[in-house]
């Protein structure tokens, strides 16, 4: 009885979680769609002004539309992309094997390379992690790219390194950007939810799900104006052996 009562406990809480989820896609899905019909309407109006002659319309308003048009399509991506994500680690079986995290975390840090130069990048300790390869490169790449936008123009420092424990390996990821309030602390990890200003974006909360999903957890620590550390843990099943 206890074993069919936790089954539908977990019925019941995988349900909520996919409740809020579509939820938050179809809600925050609305805005780029609102920009998208908006942009489509002025693209009207300027083929209204090149067939009445007027063709400098095309040189002085078509690339800002074009540009603006594409961003909104590539928001709507993203957002697809990221959703998906959280969906496969609902319902996907993960693959385990050792993974050399130095590695893995150089070649991401390759694809960052425009955007790192104006920040000293530390790599520590970073033995092997017993996980899923594909989705450790998500995460690492996801807690980069919060790094770095959090950093902004100014730059800084980003720090990488795993802890080992008794019981677990942490790898904690550190910034020294813009930090987040106490209140966005809270929420940082929802799907869509936007600190300090950003567009709604998924990243964080694939992070939650693809750690949850290894049988670890995640976890921030911040302070405003200062920086922020992200802690993934992964439990001795995951963590590297010897």
């Amino acid at each position: 009885m206890d074993s069919d009562r936790q089954v539908d406990d977990e019925v019941i809480a995988l349900k909520q979680q996919m409740r809020q989820l579509i939820h938050h896609f179809s809600h925050d899905l609305r805005n780029p769609l609102v920009n998208m019909h908006a942009l489509l309407n002025d693209m009207k109006s300027m083929l209204s002004e090149v067939e009445a002659g007027r063709q400098a319309v095309l040189k002085t308003e078509m690339p800002e539309t074009v540009r603006l048009f594409e961003q909104t399509v590539n928001r709507m991506s993203q957002m697809i992309n990221g959703t998906n994500d959280i969906y496969h680690c609902m319902f996907d079986e993960l693959e385990s094997e050792s993974v050399n995290l130095q590695l893995l975390i150089e070649r991401v840090l390759n694809r960052f390379e425009g955007r790192l130069s104006n920040i000293d990048v530390s790599l520590g300790l970073l033995p092997n992690i017993r996980a899923d390869s594909l989705a450790l490169a998500r995460i690492v790449e996801q807690l980069i790219d919060n790094a770095v936008r959090s950093m902004g123009q100014a730059g800084g420092k980003l720090s990488i390194v795993v802890e080992a424990g008794d019981d677990s390996d942490r790898l904690v990821v550190s910034d020294t950007g813009c930090g987040i309030s106490k209140d966005d602390l809270e929420q940082v990890f929802l799907p869509f939810f936007a600190a300090n200003g950003d567009a709604p974006g998924m990243g964080l909360a694939i992070v939650k799900a693809l750690a949850e999903s290894h049988g670890g957890k995640v976890c921030c620590e911040s302070e405003p104006g200062s920086g922020s550390s992200f802690h993934v843990t992964f439990p001795s099943s995951s963590a590297k052996a010897g």
